[in-house]
């Protein structure tokens, strides 16, 4: 019951804002040898799978989106060699084929 509050937490946890109402990109992480058990946690809870997996140009990380089908919910986890984080979740998301132009 603990971890599932953690999750939760986490998982809303992503996007703060400041005092002023600014937007903060803080990111909520976890050690990377949690990462399996918060994979299963989307896959059980909120029936998302993984979709895409990349490594970025950016840094050395990967990012991952999980997607549910059905409700369309989404979740776009960043990992690298020590933590995987959070980057950004949401509903209502549309998967299209590649190479469609919306």
């Amino acid at each position: 019951m603990k971890y599932l509050a953690f999750c939760i937490v986490l998982l809303f946890a992503g996007t703060t804002y400041a005092a002023n109402g600014a937007l903060n990109k803080t990111y909520e992480c976890i050690p990377i040898v949690e990462k399996h058990k918060l994979i299963k946690k989307l896959e059980e809870e909120k029936g998302e799978v993984s979709l895409f997996r990349a490594m970025s140009r950016k840094g050395p990380h990967m990012v991952e989106i999980f997607v549910n089908p059905t409700t369309k919910t989404w979740t776009a986890l960043g990992t690298d060699t020590l933590k995987v984080c959070i980057l950004d979740f949401g509903a209502q998301g549309e998967v299209t084929e590649l190479g469609k132009h919306i």
